[in-house]
């Protein structure tokens, strides 16, 4: 008979400490929480399409979202572009945005998008109920 070891009748796999990359897993959670982030804000502003995604970066953060800036446009779906920088003034006005942690922040461009005036009314409201509660 064959010799050849299968998947199907070989060991379980082991763990190899070796094969550990903690910043790759780091990285890999950073790209992943910026595409969580780009989805949230599109839902919160109910944009199925169209959306422009701009994330402010530390230099570091930077020049690592900037290598994956087609995969982060691809995975927050109904982004058309998905843009990377280092200086708050490469940002356009009126956008949301979401801070992932220090020296990451993510922002969706919402001029014409929404309704600029109700959205500060509505953080008015909230805002009023929060002073107003109870606590």
């Amino acid at each position: 008979g064959d010799k050849i070891p299968t998947i199907t009748k070989s060991a379980f796999p082991v763990s190899n400490p070796t094969y550990v990359d903690e910043q790759a897993d780091a990285d890999f959670e950073l790209v992943f929480a910026v595409v969580r982030s780009g989805r949230s804000l599109m839902g919160d502003y109910n944009m199925t399409k169209g959306g422009q995604i701009y994330i402010l970066g530390s230099t570091e953060i930077a020049k690592l979202l900037k290598s994956e800036e087609a995969g982060i446009a691809t995975l927050t779906k109904g982004s058309k572009s998905c843009t990377v920088v280092s200086d708050v003034a490469q940002i356009p006005e009126v956008c949301a945005l979401q801070t992932i942690q220090e020296g990451c922040t993510v922002y969706l461009f919402v001029k014409g998008m929404v309704d600029v005036n109700a959205e500060v009314q509505k953080t008015v409201f909230y805002h009023a109920d929060l002073i107003n509660a109870k606590v």
